[in-house]
């Protein structure tokens, strides 16, 4: 989903860097020898003081803040929306397989996001062969939509 290019909007980072970010942003401390991914307070230092942590960190701010930047064209904007709409969609999944059930109470909005991507795309013939957890689930919500979302 960071890297891949056959979904819409720009990758977040190429395979490369999330190698990079995966070995700089996890931890082992001595004491309990269990990896873990850094702590706000850890990732604040590593950014301060390792110029590639912080590039890599920069760009996906970049790509994020495109979002939000009226001046940019409405349709990669919505293109990126949906990227993170089925990124937060696994990130969710992940919760609930991990038996968290606490943020499931949005998926039925970012789905909204998501299928009315598709439909924008198959609209514009583009022929959206891309799904979220398999294929065809984005065209069945799209076929049964609940209340509209624009894009």
């Amino acid at each position: 989903m960071i890297c891949s290019g056959r979904y819409p909007g720009k990758e977040l980072l190429y395979r490369e860097q999330v190698e990079i970010i995966t070995q700089e942003m996890l931890t082992a401390p001595d004491v309990t020898k269990v990896v873990r991914p850094l702590n706000w307070k850890e990732f604040c230092e590593k950014c301060a003081g390792n110029q590639v942590v912080r590039e890599l960190a920069e760009q996906v701010a970049d790509r994020v803040r495109f979002i939000f930047n009226e001046s940019n064209t409405l349709p990669p904007r919505k293109a990126m929306q949906c990227r993170l709409g089925i990124m937060a969609l696994y990130l969710i999944q992940m919760s609930k397989e991990a038996g968290n059930d606490s943020w499931t109470w949005r998926e039925d909005r970012l789905w909204k996001v998501v299928a009315a991507w598709f439909a924008w795309e198959q609209a514009q013939n583009q022929n959206p062969r891309w799904y979220v957890f398999e294929r065809g689930d984005v065209a069945q919500r799209v076929a049964a939509p609940g209340p509209a979302v624009a894009v």
